[in-house]
């Protein structure tokens, strides 16, 4: 899990080919950090996670699954939209290629009650990197 604060927080990205049973199965990716932003709403009590963190170029897809304490906030799951841009640049950047969301407007392809929200990604042509997941709680206009 990767839990949002208050502050941006970045992590190591690592690759294991297989089998990946001992830490030194595992390498760190060139360039390779995933960064977590934080944006005007308090994403601090957020919890993120993905099905499949330690991906392999043999992945297609990522899910990533985003909750909030019940009753934290008012906006309703099926309303957050998500976009992945890279690290080095910011949410108001344009949506990265190298990762296909289910909706072309950024919103679920799930939700699970009234706190969490499910995106299935498509790893499109994706090479090692850094990228920054964005989190928008609030419905479009």
């Amino acid at each position: 899990k990767i839990l949002a604060t208050g502050a941006q927080q970045v992590f190591k990205v690592c690759y294991c080919a297989g089998p990946c049973m001992q830490a030194s199965h595992w390498m760190e990716l060139p360039r390779g950090t995933l960064s977590v932003a934080t944006s005007g709403a308090d994403l601090s009590a957020y919890t993120w996670t993905a099905t499949n963190v330690a991906l392999t170029t043999a992945d297609t897809t990522v899910d990533v699954v985003v909750t909030r304490p019940s009753f934290s906030a008012w906006a309703q799951p099926q309303y957050w939209r998500l976009k992945v841009v890279t690290a080095a640049g910011s949410c108001q950047d344009t949506h990265s290629t190298a990762f296909v969301l289910p909706r072309s407007d950024g919103h679920p392809s799930a939700v699970a009650g009234a706190d969490a929200g499910r995106w299935t990604v498509e790893l499109n042509g994706l090479t090692p990197g850094a990228f920054m997941l964005c989190l928008c709680t609030e419905p479009s206009v």
